[in-house]
């Protein structure tokens, strides 16, 4: 995603591949996919780079959006 001339672009995916320039990267705790882009469209890097969302843990949660330990399968 990226902010291009106050105007909010999205690409679902590709992916970057490891030979591309990475910078660093933040982590965003967020409800869902729509919150994580609203947060990270405020960061300055939208604004001059593409910053790339990727969930890497995943969490539910409750109805309050506080994280709950994910059921066990049941054999």
């Amino acid at each position: 995603m990226r902010v291009r001339g106050g105007e909010l672009l999205v690409t679902d995916g590709p992916y970057l591949e490891a030979k591309e320039w990475i910078a660093g990267f933040d982590t965003l705790e967020c409800r869902d996919l729509d919150e994580a882009i609203e947060v990270a469209s405020k960061h300055p890097m939208a604004r001059f780079g593409t910053l790339e969302l990727r969930p890497f843990w995943p969490l539910e949660v409750d109805d309050e959006g506080r994280p709950v330990a994910p059921a066990e399968d049941a054999d």
